[in-house]
């Protein structure tokens, strides 16, 4: 059964794997798989340790955070409880001097609180001592009723022991008003404020109070001590000052409270500082962690004690952390007198990673050695049994490099293929070295007969065109020849007796002057006639209807030279006027140049230099100029045409100018348009045979090829096309003289 599934397996190989790839695969992923096996296993096992390790890690952080807040937080908690004895002892009082030195004394044993006070109940007068500015300097305020509330600060000298006054704040101040007053006075024990940023530093600040009673019970006042937040960003820093990790402390409803970072807790806003919340820390290792918890839980509301997770944060560029596992714990702390906060320790899981990546490493580097020993191994037996059969393949690719080269005709076969090794290989070897030359052969003598082909296609293609165009010309030369000549007879019948008609007009209109003259009352009946047929408008418009009809019959005269020109024999070359085949063509194409429904009339202008007779076939040339000029004439009649919007002003016009070339004994005629022209695309086909532009309906096509063949062929010219889409059209025929 096994033999059977492995053959059956073997058979769907593809059969286009080379030999040495399918004898050292198999070696190779043997190999992979043993050592893929044991590095994912000892991945595995060091991944749950390093989540065990982690998890302690983090708790005994968040332990050492918490007993640091206990003990922090109980300073200010305990100063109060000292000053409210020494408040019911009588030693701390408004207006006693003593009370100032003990104020001042007290501050100073304590580098972590900012304010130090104490206010009363009845007439809501207030003493303290405090640190202000960035350098902390020490100063008593006294807020008196009797002063009207205005706040005086002092100073102690410490070498008289004597307080003395610095300045007044002439704004009154009712610290009754303030939060932590009635936070204290209606809660009747130990609170905390809100926490907020000193208007000086702009760090952060909570005020811890306690009421005051008197004998009776009642409330005699509140004491209070504002304790400076800062030193436990420099405690959270202390814990991940030699590792990767951060720490960070907010309130439930988002603020920051403290972190591990140098980020500042507030920035001002209008002048005035404001707290900052986490999700818009501009640490980003904060604001993702934030974001993170928040779509996690949806709230921070619902973390009561502790939670833990493992999550990947994707927004920590600036700590190198993009993309790695993440351990975070959330730990909820309350001192039982109105905190809630949370303490979040976030490490990353890289910390504990370096030495499983170094065993990593070493274990894809044994695989690596493994995998260059397998394919060194596979390689050699592979060489060793299809070292001959490789041979014979390449020896078959280059035979069929051979073929593919453009003139593989006339190159030389490489050597034949020798190859040692068994009977079969060698007869399969002396088979292909056979089947080579006969090859050679084959394609030898194809190659002969394609060239011949190709010949013969090539000069039927130029003998199609020559019958095509010599056919053409010579049925319409023909075809023109017989029109003018029968034209030619009745006009030359007509312009000759036209004439004789007129001078015997002239001598009968004499005469009847004459006759008016010496007979000026003719008999009622030849008068009668006379005013039927208006003999005076009859003597004055016959003369100028024989004009007209002299002028017409000399227009025939004139299309019918024209008609003759352009269809004159071109059995040899003639010299002729140029300027005349030009004209004809023109007088030809005379009635397309007309205003139509679509478009003006087209403006020709002739500017003809001085050109000597030009030795040429003439009926071919014309043909070129018709080509040339009927093409322009339907460029105007594209819809493309349209855009350009010509006017009377500005006509669609057409120029052919002739002049003798400077530089060669040449003559040079210039056929330009300012059409819609061409793209480069048309441009560079428009010679190409069959090639056109036209539709179905108008012609089988542009006539450019055969023009070409003529000026080149014919006369040992060039002609030259120059056109651009929207700027016109412009062809160049150069020829000798």
């Amino acid at each position: 059964m096994p033999q059977k599934f492995l053959a059956r397996q073997l058979s769907r190989v593809p059969q286009k794997l080379p030999l040495h790839l399918i004898l050292v695969v198999p070696f190779v992923l043997q190999m992979f798989a043993v050592v893929g096996l044991v590095g994912w296993l000892s991945l595995r096992n060091g991944q749950k340790a390093v989540s065990e390790l982690a998890t302690e890690l983090q708790e005994e952080t968040a332990a050492r955070i918490e007993q640091h807040l206990t003990t922090y937080l109980a300073t200010p908690q305990l100063i109060n409880q000292i000053n409210v004895d020494a408040v019911q002892r009588g030693e701390l009082e408004i207006q006693s001097e003593q009370s100032k030195r003990y104020l001042w004394q007290q501050i100073q044993h304590f580098e972590t609180i900012s304010w130090i006070y104490y206010a009363t109940q009845q007439d809501g007068e207030f003493i303290g001592v405090t640190r202000q500015g960035h350098n902390r300097e020490l100063r008593l305020a006294l807020n008196q009723k009797q002063n009207d509330y205005q706040t005086f600060y002092y100073t102690l000298n410490l070498e008289t022991n004597r307080v003395e006054f610095l300045e007044t704040d002439p704004d009154p101040y009712q610290p009754q008003s303030r939060p932590w007053y009635p936070v204290a006075a209606n809660s009747n024990e130990a609170s905390w404020s809100e926490i907020y940023p000193d208007f000086d530093t702009s760090q952060l600040v909570i005020t811890a109070s306690l009421p005051v009673y008197d004998d009776a019970g009642a409330i005699a006042g509140v004491v209070g001590v504002d304790l400076f937040l800062n030193d436990i960003n420099q405690f959270l820093h202390s814990l991940h000052a030699d590792k990767a990790g951060q720490t960070f402390i907010m309130e439930r409803s988002g603020l920051l409270v403290a972190s591990s970072t140098a980020e500042p807790l507030a920035e001002n806003s209008e002048g005035q500082p404001e707290r900052i919340q986490a999700t818009e820390s501009q640490n980003e290792f904060i604001r993702a962690t934030a974001e993170h918890v928040n779509e996690s839980f949806g709230s921070v509301e619902q973390i009561q004690s502790q939670t833990q997770m493992n999550f990947v944060l994707e927004d920590t560029s600036a700590q190198g952390s993009a993309g790695n596992r993440h351990f975070l714990r959330v730990t909820a702390f309350q001192d039982g007198k109105g905190l809630d906060w949370l303490i979040f320790v976030v490490v990353p899981e890289s910390e504990f990673m370096s030495q499983i990546h170094a065993n990593t490493r070493t274990t894809v580097m044994l695989c690596f050695v493994a995998l260059l020993v397998a394919i060194a191994l596979g390689t050699l037996t592979a060489q060793w049994i299809a070292q001959p059969i490789l041979q014979l393949s390449e020896a078959s690719k280059g035979l069929t490099k051979h073929v593919a080269q453009p003139d593989f005709v006339n190159q030389p076969l490489d050597a034949e293929v020798e190859i040692n090794g068994a009977d079969e290989i060698r007869i399969l070897a002396k088979s292909f070295n056979q089947l080579s030359r006969q090859l050679q052969a084959s394609f030898v003598a194809l190659e002969g007969t394609n060239s011949e082909l190709e010949v013969r296609v090539e000069q039927l293609k130029q003998v199609q065109l020559q019958l095509v165009q010599s056919e053409k010309m010579s049925t319409l030369g023909q075809l023109v020849a017989g029109v003018a000549h029968e034209i030619n007879n009745p006009v030359n019948f007509i312009a000759g007796n036209l004439k004789y008609a007129r001078r015997y007009t002239q001598e009968l209109l004499k005469l009847l002057q004459l006759y008016q003259k010496h007979y000026p009352t003719p008999p009622l009946e030849i008068d009668a006639q006379i005013r039927a047929i208006d003999l005076d408008y009859v003597s004055e418009d016959l003369p100028k209807l024989l004009g007209s009809m002299t002028e017409g019959t000399n227009r025939i005269c004139s299309i019918s030279k024209s008609l003759r020109t352009f269809s004159r024999g071109d059995s040899i070359q003639v010299a002729v006027n140029i300027h005349e085949g030009l004209d004809s063509t023109l007088m030809i194409l005379r009635h397309r140049l007309k205003e139509n429904g679509q478009r003006c009339a087209i403006r020709v202008n002739r500017r003809y230099g001085s050109l000597p007779l030009v030795k040429c076939y003439p009926t071919q040339l014309n043909q070129v100029f018709m080509n040339i000029i009927a093409n322009a004439i339907d460029a105007f009649d594209e819809p493309s045409a349209k855009n350009l919007k010509f006017s009377k002003s500005s006509p669609a016009t057409i120029t052919i100018y002739t002049k003798v070339a400077d530089y060669e004994d040449k003559v040079i005629i210039g056929i330009e348009d300012n059409g819609p022209g061409m793209t480069e695309e048309v441009r560079s086909q428009i010679f190409d045979y069959l090639f056109t532009t036209k539709p179905l309906d108008k012609g089988t096509g542009l006539g450019l090829p055969i023009s070409r063949q003529i000026i080149v062929e014919k006369h040992g010219g060039t002609i030259t096309c120059l056109s651009a889409s929207g700027l016109g059209t412009e062809f160049i025929i150069e020829l000798p003289m």
